[in-house]
């Protein structure tokens, strides 16, 4: 079983990163397509602890815009807006 925190990392440098780089506004992760990346070594349930926790958001600078919920269960999107770091706004200059 992965960690919080890996997963946490995980998602930043794989869909939050890239994402600010482009100089996208917001971004969508998807918790199934972040579990088969991560070969199914954790379960879904974790990841969409991480995806919905305080700590992820405040160490990655992120606020949830919103989630995609199915009548019943866990969300199936999650959206976030991505404010800009202080790096990412210096390389912009």
């Amino acid at each position: 079983m992965l960690p919080p925190d890996y997963i946490a990392q995980f998602v930043h440098e794989n869909y939050i990163d890239p994402a600010r780089k482009r100089g996208d506004k917001a971004v969508t992760v998807l918790p199934r397509e972040v579990y088969k990346a991560l070969d199914c070594a954790c379960s879904l349930g974790l990841i969409h602890g991480v995806l919905g926790s305080m700590k992820f958001r405040n160490t990655y600078g992120l606020r949830l815009a919103r989630t995609e919920d199915p009548e019943q269960g866990l969300p199936t999107k999650y959206t976030f807006r991505l404010h800009l770091t202080k790096s990412a706004s210096a390389s912009k200059n």
